[in-house]
C-alpha cells in the first residue's frame, strides 16, 4: 500500500462512515494531511463547530470534510455558516448513497456556485 498522506490518528469514537473516509484519504495522492476532528471554529458567541475531517492538500489548499449518512437540519446551517465566515477554506459534505462516493462543495456567502 502506497502512503499518501500523513494521518493523525483518530480518536475512538469514529462511526464506520468517518473510518472509510479516512481510508479514501489516506490513499489519495493529492491530501498531505488528514486530521479527525482536529479544529473547531467559531461560529458565534459560544458557538462552534468542528468539522469532521481538517484536511490539507499537497497544493497547500485546506478543506474541512463533514461526512453525513443523514444530515439534520442543525448541522446543514453550521455547515453553511461556516462556509459563510471562513470563505477562504472549501468546505464539504461527503456522503456515500448506494456505497458511492459523493462529494457536495459547500458555497461560502461569496460564492457563485
Amino acid at each position: 500500500m502506497r502512503a499518501g498522506a500523513r494521518v493523525v490518528l483518530p480518536k475512538p469514537r469514529m462511526n464506520k462512515l468517518e473510518v472509510a473516509w479516512l481510508a479514501v484519504l489516506v490513499l489519495r495522492p493529492d491530501v498531505d494531511r488528514a486530521s479527525f476532528e482536529a479544529v473547531k471554529l467559531r461560529l458565534a458567541d459560544q458557538t462552534y463547530y468542528t468539522p469532521d475531517f481538517f484536511v490539507v492538500m499537497k497544493s497547500g489548499l485546506i478543506e474541512f470534510h463533514e461526512t453525513k449518512g443523514h444530515m439534520r437540519e442543525a448541522a446543514r446551517v453550521r455547515l453553511r455558516v461556516a462556509a459563510d465566515l471562513y470563505p477562504e477554506f472549501q468546505f464539504t459534505k461527503i456522503t456515500r448513497p448506494g456505497g458511492r462516493w459523493k462529494m457536495d462543495p459547500i458555497p461560502g456567502a461569496g460564492d457563485a456556485r
